[in-house]
């Protein structure tokens, strides 16, 4: 091969892989765990990329609200163990976005909260997300 060729290969090569590479973030409250890890999921999407794995790795009670943005496309979030019983919770109560509080509020124009503002876990026009093994919580 000519190296004009070659440099091509090369290039196609680094895209290629680039495009399709994953990173596995690992969640977990333990600080006793060897190697990098984050103790919040919001930090471990924010820290991640698109078709990146977030992976929760104990089964702690994570209360924080998880936002994940359309830069985010193809993420993963995943417990370390699927399909257990058991399972690491994210639980979020908003309590500022708290109306309609009756159904009679609810048909007050203007008087709704929305997934968007008050939910535990928020996926803003991100496409191909994938939540497995996670409990979604939104009481206390």
């Amino acid at each position: 091969m000519h190296t004009k060729q070659l440099t091509v290969l090369f290039v196609f090569l680094l895209f290629v892989t680039s495009a399709y590479s994953q990173i596995v973030r690992t969640v977990t409250k333990a600080p006793d765990h060897d190697g990098p890890r984050y103790i919040t999921v919001q930090a471990a999407v924010d820290a991640a990329g698109p078709n990146d794995i977030v992976e929760i790795i104990d089964l702690s009670v994570y209360e924080e609200q998880v936002t994940i943005d359309s830069t985010k496309g193809g993420l993963t979030i995943r417990s370390l163990n699927p399909t257990s019983r058991q399972k690491p919770v994210i639980k979020w109560q908003d309590v500022t976005n708290r109306a309609p509080l009756t159904a009679q509020a609810a048909q007050v124009p203007g008087n709704r909260s929305t997934f968007e503002e008050c939910g535990a876990l928020r996926i803003l026009r991100a496409a191909n997300v994938t939540i497995d093994g996670i409990r979604i919580s939104g009481k206390y």
